[in-house]
């Protein structure tokens, strides 16, 4: 009997993993005992979750849409109130106080169905569900970045010039202060950077005229490990797909910038018709930015990898 279900080797968990699906509710037992379900690991590596941060939701939070059959949540933005100076027999004017909104429409995040038959995981030296599983967390995680990113660049695009702007120089402090103005502009405050690991690489070899004095000592002594880059969270991506290197955004605080929920958490469903096994994961997310200034662009200049 194995006891000891997170140092078995591939073979033996393979096959455990076979005799679970013969017992009712044994996968879900086998999840409870190795870790191995999905629940928050779609949050690990989406780099939208990193931006801001996501919060469960429930049905009884939502409201129907007139224009489709979507779930949806109306997100509020503060309202602008202006101040007078008055002499005394002075009078403000007066105004209808509004309550700014939009629309948090949630959609749907979904696996292709990974088919493997029983004498083949039997045959696999290591836990090969398990890797099918990270892979399907990966993908979901790149759909999510994806539309965010759509999001983002049709913001800039709608903009215009106040929210991406091309310099002449490479990633540097100069660079940097930049996004940081062009957010300041906006009467905002800079709480994100995301960039390529090209990009972070280049950062990482700055000297001290780049970077300052006590930032370049700590790259000296052990490298520059830090995700933060005054005082701003630094969120790195190997998804050139979504970020391309010499591309650099500047997100205001989440406060500033908008919502992110999840409906659902990841739900995973390994289906067995004789001896065929499906397995499938999916999960309903919801983004929506209420700041169309809290998000600004620096393209850099021609790049080389």
């Amino acid at each position: 009997m194995i006891t000891d279900l997170n140092n078995i080797d591939g073979r033996a968990f393979n096959n455990l993993f076979l005799e679970q699906l013969k017992i009712p509710g044994g996968l879900q037992k086998q999840a409870e005992r190795t870790g191995t379900f999905i629940e928050d690991k779609v949050r690990e590596n989406s780099f939208l979750d990193e931006i801001i941060t996501p919060q469960p939701i429930n049905r009884m939070q939502l409201v129907p849409s007139v224009n489709h059959d979507l779930p949806m949540k109306i997100g509020y933005i503060e309202p602008d109130a202006k101040a007078v100076s008055l002499n005394f027999r002075g009078a403000p004017d007066e105004k209808w106080m509004t309550g700014p909104k939009y629309e948090i429409v949630f959609y749907k995040i979904s696996t292709d169905k990974m088919k493997k038959t029983e004498g083949e995981i039997m045959a696999y030296p290591y836990a090969i569900t398990q890797v099918i599983e990270k892979n399907m967390v990966k993908d979901m995680a790149r759909v999510k970045d994806d539309t965010f990113m759509g999001y983002v660049e049709d913001i800039i695009t709608y903009m215009g010039a106040g929210s991406a702007t091309t310099v002449a120089a490479d990633i540097g402090r100069d660079t940097m202060a930049v996004g940081f103005n062009m957010l300041d502009a906006y009467q905002l405050n800079c709480g994100t950077i995301l960039m390529s690991k090209r990009d972070w690489n280049i950062w990482n070899t700055l000297q001290a005229t780049d970077v300052g004095d006590q930032m370049a000592a700590e790259m000296t002594t052990d490298g520059y490990k830090s995700t933060v880059i005054n005082g701003r969270k630094v969120v790195v991506t190997n998804k050139r797909e979504l970020v391309a290197p010499g591309s650099l955004y500047f997100f205001a605080p989440q406060k500033s910038l908008g919502e992110n929920y999840i409906l659902s958490e990841t739900n995973f469903q390994i289906k067995k018709d004789a001896d065929l096994i499906t397995m499938e994961g999916w999960q309903y997310c919801g983004t929506g930015i209420g700041n169309l200034r809290g998000v600004v662009k620096v393209v850099l200049p021609a790049w080389t990898v």
